[in-house]
């Protein structure tokens, strides 16, 4: 091996310098490197990992933090809920929010039935209506269907009803010439000839021995009908005589079919048919009728009152039924103490000042009477919506007996666009008085003639 140069000097030749070479070589490459000491700046790209521990802690804390207000604002949401949607203070405030509504709209229908309708003729009816309502300011829509015995069906009535917050009020009839032509009229006419020509009923009054051994007698009421024969002149000058009448009536009908009706308090009472009425009656029933209608149009101000009168004798009780619905029952009891306690509210006493009454002296109801009563009433349901405030959304009452059936099916909503308006066209209801009264006339005398 040749040997190398030695440079001027003396000096053993070096390798080349590594300006990045540790400058504290490792004499022992399989060891780790020394660490620097503590306080001095490691030389080179050394890079510092950042401190895990304290960032997991704080997410940490925030978890717990979230899952804490969740439990706490979940456990006052689900108490909350528990005690709003108790079937008591479901109904407080149902029964609050009805009251209180600005407007309120009903819409439904109303079908009974006769059980034994043989005997009248009369099989059903049905009132489908649509009632719509800003506070006493309300119009109402309704459709009025017959069905009798032998299948036919009288044409619809359309009813309509307007009533302002002055109290006037409007009605309507449509389809009553067509309702007394074809269902009424041939069955008035029957009748009439029956009473007139041809039969007469008699009462027979005999003894008979009673039952009852400590009575003697008792009276026994037999009827019996004898037919009568009627000469075939007769029976033409009734008939045409009938006829006539009947006619009378369609003209009366036809007056008031399809017209809308205005009625105010302050035409009628200065109306000629009323001017023998002193000025101080009539000037007092004014008084009273405004007064009236001004205190039900203030009914919302008196919630607070009605509320807590309901809340101390709270008669509706509910129970759990089915499809979402609650079963409605009355508590005697509580409907006593109620009924009991509106004589000593401000709005019975500012009715009865309109009234000119002393509702002091009302006497209380009994239970005895408000037992007797709810013998009488019909199974109800009603459903309600809202978590923490409540609605009634929908009434249901049905009744089956010996004698009829009831069903009925009312659904409530509360919108904010209700505008009640007066019909464009009407008529005094004074101008439809004196024609009816000069119709009856003119059956009075038909009548006479016979």
């Amino acid at each position: 091996m040749d040997n190398q140069p030695t440079p001027p000097g003396g000096a053993s030749p070096q390798a080349p310098t590594n300006s990045n070479s540790n400058p504290n070589p490792n004499p022992n490459p399989n060891q780790p490197a020394p660490t620097p000491p503590t306080g001095l700046p490691a030389t080179g790209d050394v890079v510092i990992e950042p401190t895990k521990k304290k960032h997991k802690k704080s997410l940490i804390i925030t978890l717990i933090c979230v899952l804490a207000v969740l439990l706490i604002g979940g456990g006052a949401f689900a108490a909350a809920y528990i005690i709003n949607n108790q079937p008591a203070n479901i109904i407080a405030s149902a029964v609050n929010n009805f009251i209180t509504a600005d407007q309120v709209e009903i819409d439904g229908s109303v079908n009974f039935a006769l059980q034994d309708s043989e005997e009248f003729g009369l099989e059903s009816f049905s009132l489908n209506f649509d009632d719509r309502a800003s506070g006493l300011s309300n119009t109402t829509t309704a459709t009025l269907n017959i069905n009798f015995t032998n299948g036919a069906s009288a044409p619809a009535i359309e009813l309509g009803e307007v009533l302002l917050n002055d109290g006037v009020l409007y009605i309507e009839a449509n389809g009553l010439q067509d309702f007394y032509d074809n269902a009424f009229r041939d069955n008035i006419k029957t009748t009439l000839m029956n009473q007139i020509l041809y039969g007469s009923s008699t009462t027979i009054v005999t003894d008979c021995v009673a039952t009852d051994d400590e009575e003697e007698y008792t009276d026994c009421v037999e009827e019996s009908t004898t037919v009568v024969e009627v000469d075939p002149a007769t029976e033409a000058a009734a008939s045409k005589a009938v006829d006539e009448i009947l006619d009378q009536i369609g003209e009366i009908i036809t007056s008031i079919d399809d017209q809308w009706i205005e009625i105010s308090i302050d035409d009628i009472l200065s109306s000629d048919m009323l001017s023998t009425v002193p000025d101080s009656t009539r000037d007092t029933i004014s008084e009273a009728y405004k007064c009236t209608i001004s205190t039900l149009n203030q009914i919302p101000s008196y919630s607070d009152e009605l509320n807590n009168v309901y809340s101390q004798n709270s008669f509706i009780t509910m129970t759990s039924g089915t499809d979402s619905f609650y079963n409605i029952s009355l508590d005697a009891n509580n409907l006593a103490g109620f009924l009991n306690a509106m004589p000593s509210t401000k709005l019975a006493s500012d009715l009865a000042t309109c009234l000119n009454t002393d509702v002091s002296t009302a006497n209380n109801v009994t239970i005895d009477e408000i037992n007797s009563a709810l013998e009488y009433l019909p199974q109800i349901s009603a459903k309600f919506d809202g978590i923490f405030d409540h609605h009634l959304t929908e009434l249901k009452m049905s009744e089956q007996n010996d004698y009829y059936s009831l069903a009925t099916d009312l659904k409530f909503s509360y919108p904010n666009n209700i505008v009640v308006n007066a019909p464009a066209d009407s008529r005094p209801v004074m101008d439809v008085v004196e024609e009816v009264y000069q119709g009856i006339e003119k059956i009075s005398s038909s009548l006479y003639e016979l």
